[in-house]
């Protein structure tokens, strides 16, 4: 019985952690591209007012989730 009841909660939840990592590799491979460096810094300059520009964009995993530009 505890059995059904550990794979009920257990799936659902490994489920969810899975699809996290997968959206964020996902992420790293797409924040990764030109087009799509270009189309967010745009966002964001239309956003703040300000111009911005960035040589590289990048995400780091390492300490929790960050953003990192290079020659910003």
């Amino acid at each position: 019985m505890w059995q059904k009841r550990l794979k009920a909660i257990l799936l659902p939840v490994l489920l969810f952690l899975s699809l996290t990592v997968l959206l964020g590799l996902l992420l790293n491979l797409l924040i990764q591209t030109d087009p799509f460096q270009r189309y967010l810094l745009e966002q964001l300059s239309r956003t703040t007012g300000y111009e911005l520009s960035a040589e590289k964009i990048t995400l780091n995993f390492s300490n929790g989730i960050g953003v990192r530009a290079r020659n910003f």
